[in-house]
């Protein structure tokens, strides 16, 4: 895999990873909510981040919205606890982490894998921090 390509799949789960935290952010109260809302922020910041090394911009996958409208339909039907919200934001943050794993094994210039790595640092923080809560 290119590192192009690499990169876009890092910024791609990014976004669903930033979808994921807003829509189950909407699902829960303060201050889980809070929470879940500035890494959401934090996640576009780090998407926008690897845009400008790759020079293009992403876009969020059909994927993570096929998960979105299932999540949607599950809580109609079974409504919805904050336990499962944080969850769901784990288990997206998972899907994120191995496309940062992913690449990091490329041989990419210098600056990107420094980007990449403390980004990658900072998410292993927001783990402990969404374990915590949940």
């Amino acid at each position: 895999m290119s590192a192009s390509r690499a990169v876009a799949k890092v910024t791609q789960s990014l976004l669903d990873d930033e979808r994921t935290l807003i829509q189950e952010s909407r699902r829960v109260g303060d201050p889980l909510r809070a929470v879940l809302t500035r890494l959401a922020g934090e996640r576009r910041s780090f998407a926008e981040e690897l845009e400008r090394f790759n020079g293009q911009g992403s876009r969020e996958s059909w994927g993570a919205l096929a998960r979105e409208l299932r999540r949607n339909l599950w809580t109609r039907m079974a409504g919805r606890d904050a336990r499962q919200s944080v969850a769901a934001c784990q288990r997206s943050q998972q899907r994120t982490e191995a496309q940062y794993r992913n690449a990091l094994h490329l041989d990419l210039p210098g600056d990107l894998k420094a980007a990449l790595v403390a980004q990658q640092e900072r998410l292993r923080e927001a783990r402990a921090e969404l374990g915590s809560l949940g």
